[in-house]
């Protein structure tokens, strides 16, 4: 239980600092690239005026021709009419994608476009473009487009990324490690005190056994005893007090049960023997449950015998507890159904009722110790919420699976599987 806790409790620590360094690492990057951008931007828009001056004053080409050979810039000026007045982009390896990508060329002299396209080789490319209209004693010669290669701070712009996703994942790890370490710590008061409190409870059980069992046999002995001549509320008291010693003993022992399940001690008594033989004589014996109710109970067995390897007393209560919870809340002339299959190397055991039902909230928490759904009946009833949680103790142990559907005021139906050989498993 604690491992699975401490366990959950990393996960949750991992999942806090893991968004934490996610939206920290992801909110710098952002911001470096963002900075990176204005100013590659900025400069691509001074360039462009620049050398558009330049060319109006004396018709130097904007880009050096060693610039255009090595594929790092180019320019590209069309005049009102549309025709090509300087093209340094149709000879270069480039073209044909920066070409593709017109309609994302800047479309005002303050614009600023970022390109990014796959050549053929299947690498990617990265070009900023930028533009200048261009006037001439009052007269729009021309527009102006420039486009320099940013590839080389693209790809170290993912190799960045790259870095920073290992090294995220580095600090995850170690965050995992941390997290592991600080929920063992965080636990290990808790666990002491739970120790401590099974303990208590074990001892306290087994002291209470002794003075429970001699007040059972002395209200049994009163209540039996005819030659003395008892008034009738004295008769009434030793009857209440046989009603809630029963109680008490129910509770000591289901506290035993809880104690023992919880300690890895505890060993089942397994052996092989025949599910259904077994199920149908203690049914016989829980058939007066539903008599005394009301309840019609009725079980189906299959003809094929089911031979299971398991602890007897255990897979008994198992029925007793549920078979008992199902009677308990269901009502006077309603009905109430058992049944047995095997499927797929598993014993299949189902509890169908037409009871008081329950929400999603109840359902969810029925297998908590000491948790009951109705608590009037409760009272009315008996109980004090330990059956379920030591009926999924049981099938636990077995190696098996309980599940629960519910409707509110409709009924339930639970479902235990069992390993016919949970060694197997």
């Amino acid at each position: 239980m604690f491992e699975k806790l401490r366990k959950k409790l990393t996960g949750i620590y991992m999942l806090i600092f893991s968004l934490f360094l996610v939206a920290f690492a992801c909110a710098s990057f952002y911001v470096v690239l963002m900075a990176f951008a204005s100013e590659e931007a900025e400069v691509m828009r001074e360039s462009v005026r620049h050398e558009g001056e330049e060319y109006i004053d004396d018709r130097e080409l904007p880009v050096a021709a060693q610039t255009v050979a090595d594929g790092q810039g180019f320019a590209y000026m069309l005049s009102p009419d549309g025709k090509v007045i300087i093209d340094q982009l149709t000879e270069s390896p480039y073209a044909k994608y920066i070409m593709a990508k017109q309609n994302e060329w800047p479309e005002t002299d303050d614009d600023v476009s970022f390109l990014l396209f796959l050549k053929a080789d299947g690498n990617r490319s990265l070009f900023i473009a930028a533009r200048s209209e261009l006037f001439e004693n009052g007269k729009v010669l021309g527009t102006l487009y420039m486009f320099r290669n940013l590839t080389v701070y693209y790809q170290a712009i993912l190799t960045s990324a790259g870095i920073i996703f290992l090294l995220l994942l580095l600090f995850l790890a170690f965050a995992g490690y941390g997290g592991y370490y600080l929920a063992g710590k965080n636990l290990e008061p808790i666990k002491v005190a739970f120790q401590q409190q099974k303990e208590f409870v074990a001892d306290a059980s087994h002291e209470l056994r002794t003075p429970m069992t001699v007040l059972t046999m002395a209200a049994d002995a009163l209540s039996s005893d005819k030659e003395s001549k008892y008034s009738d509320f004295a008769l009434r008291v030793v009857k209440d007090i046989k009603f809630e010693t029963k109680k008490m003993n129910n509770l000591v022992e289901n506290l035993l049960t809880l104690a023992r399940g919880d300690s890895t001690a505890w060993k089942l008594d397994l052996s092989w023997f025949c599910l259904n033989d077994e199920i149908e004589q203690t049914l016989l014996s829980l058939n007066y449950l539903a008599e005394t109710k009301s309840v019609h109970f009725s079980w189906q067995l299959p003809e094929e015998k089911i031979e299971i390897f398991a602890d007897r007393r255990m897979l008994m209560q198992l029925i007793t507890i549920l078979v008992d919870n199902a009677v308990k809340y269901t009502e006077e002339g309603k009905n109430v159904f058992l049944g047995l299959k095997k499927e797929d190397k598993k014993a299949v055991l189902t509890i169908r009722d037409e009871g008081i039902g329950m929400n999603d909230e109840d359902r969810t928490r029925i297998f908590e110790r000491f948790y009951r759904v109705d608590k009037t009946r409760t009272r009315t009833y008996g109980g004090f919420g330990l059956g379920l949680p030591i009926a999924k103790l049981i099938v636990k142990k077995h190696h098996g699976n309980i599940s629960v559907r519910s409707t509110l005021n409709v009924g339930s139906s639970f479902v235990v599987k069992l390993p016919l050989n949970f060694k197997e498993k």
